[in-house]
């Protein structure tokens, strides 16, 4: 978290140089001389330090944002941009005295009391600026152990089959007892299925904090390499935000074909991340979102009631804790690193694509997945049936279209993968 910390912390300042700039460039301009004229004299020079100092502060961050963070070299980190922020505060002190001292020193001198003026905003902005991080600097934070997600459905589970192979990735905050009926699905038409729990989920969940999009996809990816590595066909099929780590994973690890139910992507425009840009800048490391949001966490009670029976909201002692939960901005970042990757990914594909969702999704917009089908370069069959998000579970509306299309879909790969290596054999 202190990274995304550091992130924020840069492009505040950042934006800060640019007004300073804009500011100094204008006054510069329109001021010739006086006071005008030597305020903005230093609002241009300290803009331009600012803006140096911002993007050496982003330097190397990206790497690290996409890495697990270690807990002690976090809190290294930690202590180190912490003492930075103070060394800086005492220097502001100093560049505020010597903005006094030029007011004091030339009363009758207009272009030097522009320029003492101009020291003392500077000045006192970036002390405010330095104190007010400096004592808000984060400790990591772990998600609290609820007990929760830990039974033998969650595990990672094989169903034994024939050679091919569908490996199948869960959604999020799910496990893998969310994709057993889809997996059983496409294990009655012969195949080896293999359904992953990714890091961060399941009985791993006070580690959520910790992962990022890439670990989930160095998982994935292994695994593909891993089966193609024997000579199989593999399948990856993926749902909600597992299908969006399968488009990103598919083009680095290529299986042989794609499926996947309602895949979550957000399709921001450079208006929308233009604006998601501003307001991080305003917001905390860390929000509660089950507490300042109740009709939040009835959501969340009827998505584990579709898909982790043994987690019971209702229970008074889990409900207070659940909300109570901090979540860290930099865990629901990486929902958008995650869209932007898969916008990246879609066009690159060049295996077969099933795409099913339901009508009614309110989690991923069926407009969303023709947005994101339009990206792709591959073949695409895509299959809306009657139903919301979670298609794939018994009970629900679409259950059993899922299935048959799921079926279909991986009979049809099997076959055109016989016949491609039949029609190879006899070439020869």
């Amino acid at each position: 978290m202190i990274y995304y910390y550091q992130k924020i912390l840069s492009h505040r300042l950042l934006a800060w140089a640019v007004l300073s700039v804009l500011a100094g460039v204008s006054l510069w301009v329109f001021h010739t001389a006086g006071f005008w004229n030597g305020f903005g004299v230093q609002c241009l020079v300290w803009g331009a330090v600012d803006g140096v100092i911002a993007l050496l502060g982003l330097r190397g961050l990206r790497e690290k944002l996409e890495s697990s963070p270690k807990f002690e070299v976090v809190r290294r980190d930690a202590a180190r941009l912490r003492k930075i922020l103070w060394v800086n505060a005492a220097l502001d002190v100093l560049y505020l005295s010597g903005g006094l001292w030029i007011l004091l020193k030339f009363p009758t001198d207009a272009w030097l009391q522009g320029t003492g003026a101009g020291v003392l905003v500077q000045g006192g902005f970036l002390l405010l600026f330095d104190v007010f991080h400096a004592i808000r600097v984060p400790e990591e934070v772990a998600l609290p152990d609820l007990g929760i997600l830990k039974g033998e459905e969650h595990q990672e589970f094989v169903l034994s089959g024939g050679d091919p192979v569908a490996i199948l990735i869960h959604g999020f905050p799910g496990t893998p007892a969310e994709v057993r009926e889809w997996a059983q699905a496409i294990h009655q038409e012969g195949w080896t299925v293999k359904a992953l729990l990714l890091p961060g989920f399941g009985a791993d969940l006070p580690n959520m904090y910790q992962q990022r999009v890439q670990m989930w996809l160095d998982k994935i990816t292994a695994e593909v390499e891993v089966y193609k590595s024997q000579g199989r066909l593999v399948l990856l099929a993926g749902f909600s935000m597992g299908g969006g780590l399968s488009i990103v994973a598919a083009e680095k690890s290529q299986p042989h074909a794609l499926l996947l139910l309602a895949p979550f992507w957000l399709p921001e425009t450079i208006w929308t991340r233009l604006l998601a840009g501003i307001v991080r800048l305003f917001l905390p490391q860390v929000i509660y979102p089950f507490k300042s949001m109740p009709a939040l966490l009835e959501q969340m009670k009827e998505e584990a009631h579709r898909a982790a029976s043994d987690v019971n909201l209702d229970d008074p002692r889990l409900r207070i804790a659940v909300q109570e939960i901090p979540v860290p901005l930099i865990t629901l970042e990486q929902f958008r690193v995650l869209s932007r990757w898969v916008r990246r990914s879609a066009p690159r594909l060049s295996m077969p694509v099933c795409i099913l969702q339901g009508t009614r999704d309110p989690v991923v917009r069926p407009a969303f997945t023709q947005k994101l089908i339009q990206l792709m370069r591959t073949p695409v069959e895509y299959h809306l049936v009657s139903g919301e998000h979670h298609t794939l579970l018994r009970g629900e509306e679409g259950f059993e279209e899922t299935m048959v299309l799921s079926r279909q879909f991986v009979r049809k790969v099997w076959m055109q993968y016989q016949h491609q290596k039949s029609s190879s054999f006899l070439s020869q």
